[in-house]
């Protein structure tokens, strides 16, 4: 399968020239004030500069220019000319990534400035940056996210090559993790959380396509986890149906997250998967209690636009706090038969600092369609690694007594995932 082609947000040449004549002023603005004021560039290049030529002795260390570097990137680099291209533009990319850091660290005239122009670029041209792409109808996309629908397969040899040192290829530790669970008499059933791309295309482009779309290599994982006894639970099908038949946005505009309804439906199809998993009991009464809540979301943050609400100011939103009655919230209980594993899609209406209200998330919702306590332990990034590593450093033994393991984390993960 090819990588998703979408004609999204982008920049046309007029624009292009405009920014890229705009930040040469800025360079040239900017160099010009460091010299009257007089900034000692030999001490920020060795607190910053990571690219440099190391004789035998610290007095030998000299800067490396961008020219040289690319060449020798690309005459060290070993295999095809699909290997040296994307190494160069990697050794560019860290290049450039240098540059910003340098001004910003080392002249607040030029963090000023160039945060004045990403804020122009983005609200008046539509131009991403770092983090966010805008969409349409006022949506804003985490690039990354974007990159993971867009790009190449993530188990496609050469992306795997690229990735060098870092364990990318999320096989490995999920089939190690899941073997270890086995022995114990654990199942363990994956949910890759689709990124809000995945199940609203038409919110980033004008291109006629069918939702769900994910990156080429998603159903060879699927199935390679499903050959080895690895349940994996895939939510973007039911997202997609939901969107169809009632209208209704499945994620929030502004946040990378699903909404309260789509986050609850997802729960109660997912709690008929398993039950026919779980040994039957007596079913714990819950209640809910429903809470408005309004936020900025994160994308919105990233951005550090104005809060002028207008403009990616915030959203309203419905949310269902679960408890064993209306004055107190869900708890999660260790001696549960089910641990859930997530990351901020299990958090996003749980964690009071993610400003999205409390007791009402993924795994509240999950505990309440099963009819059954819960035992969770979610992190709020990084939900390929962070995790496991908070079920390793847990208290006592988490995994005794349970029978499934329910390991939830962003699809993105599976493209930038520290699958260590």
């Amino acid at each position: 399968m090819r990588a998703a082609n979408l004609d999204g947000p982008g920049i046309a040449r007029g624009t292009a020239l405009l920014l890229a004549g705009t930040f040469l002023a800025t360079l040239l603005t900017v160099t010009l004030s460091r010299w009257l004021v007089g900034v000692d560039d030999r001490a920020a290049d060795r607190r910053l500069y990571p690219m440099f030529d190391r004789g035998s002795g610290t007095s030998s260390r000299r800067p490396r220019g961008l020219f040289d570097g690319v060449v020798d990137t690309w005459r060290r680099t070993p295999g095809d000319l699909w290997s040296k291209t994307t190494a160069t533009s990697d050794h560019l990319a860290k290049h450039f990534e240098f540059v910003d850091r340098w001004l910003g660290e080392t002249s607040p005239l030029a963090q000023h400035l160039a945060q004045s122009l990403q804020r122009w670029a983005f609200v008046q041209l539509g131009a991403p940056n770092e983090q966010v792409y805008r969409g349409r109808d006022g949506w804003l996309f985490f690039r990354p996210a974007v990159d993971y629908v867009t790009g190449p397969g993530f188990l496609d040899p050469r992306a795997l090559g690229r990735a060098g040192t870092r364990a990318a290829d999320p096989r490995p530790a999920i089939f190690a993790f899941a073997d270890a669970l086995r022995t114990r008499g654990i199942d363990l059933v994956l949910v890759p959380t689709p990124v809000k791309l995945t199940v609203h295309p038409e919110k980033f482009t004008t291109r006629a396509i069918a939702a769900p779309i994910q990156n080429p290599s998603f159903a060879q994982f699927v199935a390679e986890c499903t050959a080895r006894g690895v349940m994996v639970f895939d939510p973007a099908p039911l997202l997609v149906q939901r969107a169809r038949d009632t209208g209704e946005a499945q994620f929030l505009a502004t946040d990378t997250h699903w909404t309260p309804a789509a986050m609850r439906a997802v729960a109660q199809r997912l709690a008929a998967e398993l039950r026919p998993r779980l040994p039957e009991r007596a079913p714990t009464q819950w209640v809910e209690l429903v809470l408005p809540v309004h936020n900025r979301g994160d994308l919105a943050a990233m951005l550090d636009l104005p809060k002028d609400g207008e403009r990616y100011g915030g959203q309203l939103v419905e949310t269902c706090a679960v408890g064993p009655n209306p004055t107190t919230p869900w708890q999660s209980d260790p001696s549960a038969d089910v641990l859930l594993l997530g990351d901020s899609y299990t958090n996003i209406y749980s964690a009071l600092e993610l400003g999205w209200g409390i007791a009402a998330g993924f795994a509240e919702h999950l505990a309440l369609a099963l009819q059954r306590p819960l035992h969770r332990i979610a992190r709020n990034d990084d939900g390929a690694f962070a995790t496991r590593e908070a079920l390793r450093r847990h208290e006592g033994d988490p995994l005794q007594g349970k029978r499934l393991v329910v390991w939830q984390f962003a699809a993105r993960e599976l493209t930038r995932g520290d699958w260590r």
